[in-house]
């Protein structure tokens, strides 16, 4: 591994600590032609503690050499990516802090931004070489088994400055973005954390409550099981996410996560007052599912890029 090591180190080198789906597409994407877009011309060296995942992502091509720790995936490289869960980053941004170079850049993939980009500012702010990020992709199946070249192809990559991100890092990271197929959106760390709340982490906390209802319900008449259909699957799925990483990430989160699952406590009461209120008056139910349709169908494919006034914009 030494000699791999030093070889690397004479050419422009990109580092991804943490090689599960995200950090494993992302190696992909960079070294495959990905949506057209020219293959990665650097080396890209990978770290993982789990060593199954970090031998499954090499094979996978993910990487083209595995070092033994995170400092060491660190030294020498352009930019560092954290792939690492949430929970995990503040503490590996301050373990790598003294390995940055001044002219490297260090950025992440986590879904909350605000405490990951404080300990950032807080740790390489003097000399404004980091950024936070998240691309908007993902999918259910963990680890380098469920990761995929186009994963983040025609997506949007948060780019999450802090207060003293230099020109140079923010260029970086919308070089990586551009670099895997995703689009690049600028916003500050509290709006990205709000908005997800809402978009991302809402939902799933939403999925996990219906598993476990459904659960229940089952688990007290079993026969039910055999009717479990798309509806059922269409709401739990993303319930069947890495609850190490969603644990994270909805923990780091918390206030605006909590502040949204207000919003929809207050919802499903309204829609039980409906339901009770039906026997008496059938069309106090309809106008409440209508109106939920006719927002859901209004919707594209794939949510629509932060606008004007949203609080992202083209970096």
């Amino acid at each position: 591994m030494a000699t791999q090591e030093r070889h690397v180190r004479e050419s422009r080198i990109w580092a991804i600590i943490g090689l599960g789906q995200i950090g494993t597409s992302i190696g992909l994407a960079l070294r495959r032609q990905c949506s057209g877009l020219a293959a990665f011309g650097g080396r890209l060296v990978g770290y993982d503690p789990d060593g199954g995942s970090a031998a499954a992502s090499h094979a996978a091509g993910a990487v083209e050499v595995l070092v033994a720790s995170p400092e060491a995936a660190a030294k020498g490289a352009e930019l560092v990516i954290l792939a690492a869960p949430a929970g995990d980053i503040p503490g590996l941004v301050a373990s790598l802090a003294p390995h940055i170079a001044s002219g490297s850049v260090l950025t992440d993939v986590a879904s909350a931004k605000t405490v990951v980009v404080e300990a950032m500012d807080r740790h390489l702010g003097v000399h404004g070489n980091y950024v936070g990020g998240h691309p908007m992709a993902g999918r259910e199946q963990p680890g380098p088994a469920g990761a995929c070249a186009d994963l983040f192809a025609g997506r949007t990559w948060v780019v999450c400055p802090g207060p003293r991100t230099s020109s140079a890092a923010l260029a970086k990271a919308v070089e990586l973005a551009k670099g895997v197929g995703a689009s690049p959106v600028k916003m500050a760390a509290p709006d990205h954390d709000r908005q997800v709340a809402w978009t991302s982490h809402l939902p799933y906390i939403t999925a996990v409550a219906l598993a476990r209802a459904v659960k229940g319900g089952l688990t007290r008449q079993p026969v039910q099981r055999l009717l479990a259909a798309g509806g059922l699957l269409d709401g739990t799925r993303v319930a069947a996410s890495s609850p190490r990483m969603a644990g994270d990430y909805c923990r780091l989160n918390r206030e605006p996560l909590l502040e949204a699952l207000a919003e929809m406590a207050t919802e499903l009461d309204v829609l039980r007052r409906a339901l009770e209120e039906s026997e008496r008056d059938e069309t106090v139910l309809v106008p409440l599912l209508a109106a939920a349709q006719a927002w859901r169908v209004s919707l594209p494919a794939r949510l629509a890029e932060p606008q004007a006034g949203s609080g992202g914009e083209r970096p």
